[in-house]
């Protein structure tokens, strides 16, 4: 049973898939690039899915991944984004998807590999 899903769901078919960070202010994008550091420097055990990647994230960071995620959907709209925390876990799974293309731009811009 979970004990946590958070799914912000964006509808992307439209979108292109490129980040706008213009879609943030100077101040927000300097706390967003803090938060991605922290936050993408955590990813662990990257799994590829049918429209995506899967990442295990310590619960640690649950409240700057919330944060990331508030800013990442706006400059990245085409993303989809989906957080599970199992009882008693040390690590939530984030999984990022969408559309055609998404997989291999997330790969690039987070250098994901399986391994």
């Amino acid at each position: 049973m979970k004990i946590a899903t958070i799914v912000f769901s964006i509808a992307a078919t439209a979108q292109p898939i490129a980040c706008n960070l213009n879609a943030l202010t100077a101040e927000e994008r300097k706390e967003h690039a803090a938060l991605s550091r922290r936050v993408a420097g955590a990813f662990r055990e990257p799994s590829a899915t049918a429209d995506g990647w899967a990442l295990s994230v310590p619960v640690e960071l649950l409240p700057d991944l919330a944060k990331w995620i508030d800013s990442e959907r706006k400059c990245c709209p085409f993303l989809r984004f989906s957080v599970v925390v199992e009882p008693g876990a040390t690590a939530a799974r984030l999984t990022l998807s969408g559309r055609e293309g998404v997989k291999d731009f997330l790969a690039e811009q987070f250098r994901l590999k399986t391994f």
